[in-house]
């Protein structure tokens, strides 16, 4: 089953459905909606960072050499420092 967060499999479980639900079995693999509801039921904390509602993406683009050599050489931020001048340079020409 492929994750689709709208589908109804996305879906947390109803009081109803876990009050009637099966002991888990140790050798059953679980769904990821199932996953998610045993991890409620135990009280464990969402792992890892919280979603971004605008999360970046990755992107491949050719350089010349020279320039991301220098770009690289102004040390550890590089990146955001390059997100940071492509939105100044949107905010201007757009």
């Amino acid at each position: 089953m492929e994750y689709a967060p709208d589908s109804a499999a996305a879906a947390p479980f109803t009081k109803a459905e876990l009050e009637n639900s099966a002991p888990v079995d140790a050798g059953k693999i679980l769904s990821r909606r199932e996953m998610q509801a045993l991890a409620e039921f135990a009280g464990a904390k969402a792992r890892g960072r919280p979603r971004k509602a605008r999360p970046k993406v990755n992107a491949t683009f050719r350089l010349d050499a020279d320039l991301l050599d220098a770009i690289r050489a102004t040390g550890k931020g590089w990146q955001t420092r390059i997100n940071a001048v492509l939105r100044q340079w949107m905010a201007q020409y757009s």
